[in-house]
């Protein structure tokens, strides 16, 4: 998969969907582009598909900003957080834009608002999440093939979800307790995605392979 410094190395990079109220895990998906831009599209279609609804807002970092995705996800009615692109041109890019479609149009306009801002910033309890499955040993694979990775990624969002259902019970439990209110579940009106690219052991230091295209790839091995 090819890297940020370039060159390619055996990886997969690994998409995950959260709630970032309960920070639960609602949805998992990965990919070999080595690129996150795309792929809101994908995901908000297996969440609809999952759950029968699609999050009313979905936060992204910037790797994901791809127009396209922001005009689909308008028509749907689901509002995409998500910062813009970088801009070689030094120009505003909050500006509207004379073939702007209706979805990109709103999208400006809300990321420039200092209220909109204020809901993006929610986007960094998602690196929560990241952090909590690296804690537990996410950070380098021991198989290949897609399938067999996506095991892997499920059975790590199962363990971290059972972990959450913990601590929101027992969160809920305190509130009652001093008489108190507290929602332990996922509203998806609002889910926040994240892509994090996940190597093989031998790969954990040294230099990308910087040739045209990679001499193996993660499907070769089965």
């Amino acid at each position: 998969m090819k890297m940020a410094d370039g060159g390619y190395r055996p990886a997969y990079n690994g998409q995950f969907a959260s709630d970032p109220e309960t920070q639960v895990i609602v949805a998992l998906d990965i990919d070999t582009t080595g690129s996150d831009h795309g792929l809101i599209g994908l995901m908000q279609e297996q969440i609809g598909q999952t759950y029968g609804q699609a999050p009313k807002q979905y936060l992204v970092e910037g790797g994901f900003t791809k127009l396209e995705d922001i005009e689909r996800a308008h028509q749907k009615g689901i509002e995409i957080f998500a910062p813009p692109p970088s801009n070689k041109h030094a120009t505003d890019p909050f500006a509207p834009r004379e073939d702007d479609g209706p979805g990109t149009e709103a999208w400006r306009k809300r990321m420039s608002s200092e209220e909109d801002k204020a809901v993006y910033r929610l986007r960094a309890k998602a690196e929560c999440v990241n952090a909590d499955l690296r804690n537990r040993g996410l950070q380098y694979l021991l198989l290949r093939g897609r399938e067999k990775v996506r095991a892997v990624l499920l059975w790590f969002a199962v363990a971290h979800n059972l972990m959450r259902a913990v601590a929101l019970r027992a969160a809920a439990a305190r509130a009652a307790a001093l008489g108190r209110s507290v929602s332990g579940a996922c509203s998806h009106v609002r889910v926040q995605g994240f892509g994090r690219n996940y190597l093989f052991p031998q790969w954990r230091e040294g230099p990308a392979r910087r040739s045209a295209q990679p001499e193996t790839g993660p499907e070769d091995a089965g």
